[in-house]
């Protein structure tokens, strides 16, 4: 008899998701609801007295733990009861200092509360920063645990609209990818126009808006596990048929500058700047970054063309050069903001036809991902390539017959 695939042990949370099984009464009373796998109940119903079984604790999450354990000490997907069970991402930010009420809490308390505030709320194209819905204070332990007349906060919950990490829905052909460098190069111009540098730009941190590309919605576990992600079968439309809206997040190791000198030293940051290690690309992962100032604008340009790189490499030829011009080296060779968007302008905006179509790079995340790419085999990364040639080419059917337009000044 052979083994089942998942099990009870399958269910433990792990450390990362423990804080969000204590506060899921306290969260909803607020309006949002977690899933059923953090209700300390629904879990006791399958966990303790086996009144779920397995495949029903599949069905319903129950097992939809994170590939990553540390991912939920970030934040936490959840369905905003008060607006239609909107789904929302709810990030935890640790305080500086312990608070008691949220007319004690300042901005500067929050790193990336303090920079949102700076940008302003006026309607404009070029703001690609993922907004900011609501704010409010949470403890270590459940509210009901703190002292009722003194209670102390440790953390400010900063809730945004829930986005797809953009690699969870491939891009397949050129044509896909423009809108989706013009965005990012428009929101570094508004970000820099501000005065403001975002300090820790890579893949993760950038979502895109998953409404109009998945009519019915979409399952938000996908942003934290491959087999949600393979088993996920929501509808969906192809960015050719419906635009797509991307959006920096994380702007907790962002800068705020008060004039033109946007020299700082490095902090931390997922993807490593050569001006912060004595001109080393890839530094090992021992080497101590240095302590010598650099330009944090020139870092973002940096940084955006390596996660152009790193999604799409070198099979956009259009976008070869642009790309090349962003992660020079030496940072005073580097473009700013809006030279690159000039540049990409230059070198999009009379595309022929046949350049649009052209296949792109395989983005899925996990082929990017050494350790699961050695875990599943070659027939499974045999599979994925197969998968996203055979997606092109419906598209390139698809464009053919829809007649996607020459991009045009």
């Amino acid at each position: 008899m052979s083994e089942p695939l998942y099990s009870k042990e399958d269910g433990k949370l792990q450390a990362s998701e423990l804080w969000w099984s204590d506060h899921y009464e306290e969260l909803l009373a607020r309006g949002y609801r977690l899933r059923e796998r953090y209700c300390k109940t629904t879990m006791d119903s399958w966990l303790v007295r086996n009144e779920i079984d397995d495949d029903e604790a599949l069905r319903r999450g129950l097992m939809d733990y994170p590939d990553v354990d540390r991912a939920a000490y970030v934040g936490m997907d959840a369905k905003q009861t008060t607006e239609g069970d909107r789904l929302v991402w709810i990030k935890r930010c640790r305080l500086q200092k312990p608070i008691h009420t949220i007319a004690e809490l300042k901005l500067e308390y929050v790193r990336e509360l303090l920079i949102t505030s700076l940008i302003p709320h006026e309607e404009n194209s070029f703001n690609h920063c993922m907004p900011l819905m609501d704010v409010f204070l949470a403890g270590e332990k459940p509210l009901e645990e703190l002292s009722p007349n003194y209670p102390c906060f440790t953390y400010a919950c900063l809730v945004y609209p829930w986005g797809l990490l953009v690699d969870r829905h491939p891009f397949r052909i050129a044509a896909e990818v423009m809108p989706f460098v013009q965005q990012l190069l428009e929101g570094l111009v508004f970000l820099h126009g501000i005065n403001i540098a975002h300090r820790d730009i890579h893949p993760e941190n950038v979502l895109m808006t998953p409404s109009g590309i998945f009519p019915n919605g979409i399952d938000p576990v996908r942003n934290l596990k491959l087999r949600n992600y393979l088993a996920d079968g929501s509808p969906s439309y192809d960015r050719i048929d419906v635009p797509a809206k991307y959006w920096y997040i994380d702007l907790g190791l962002s800068t705020h500058f008060s004039d033109d000198d946007h020299t700082v030293v490095w902090e931390a940051g997922v993807l490593t700047l050569p001006e912060a290690y004595n001109g080393i690309v890839d530094p090992p992962l021992e080497m101590k970054p240095t302590r010598t100032p650099y330009d944090a604008f020139a870092g973002d340009v940096y940084q955006l063309g390596t996660t152009f790189k790193i999604f799409f490499g070198d099979s956009i030829p259009s976008l070869r050069p642009l790309f090349s011009a962003m992660t020079q080296c030496d940072p005073s060779k580097r473009p700013t903001a809006e030279q690159c968007l000039a540049k990409f302008h230059a070198s999009t905006d009379r595309l022929s036809r046949w350049q649009l179509l052209l296949p792109v790079r395989n983005t899925l995340y996990v082929l990017r991902q050494p350790a699961m790419m050695a875990a599943i085999g070659w027939k499974m990364r045999l599979q994925f390539t197969v998968v996203h040639y055979v997606d092109w080419f419906r598209m390139f059917r698809k464009a053919l017959r829809q007649g996607i337009p020459i991009r045009e000044a």
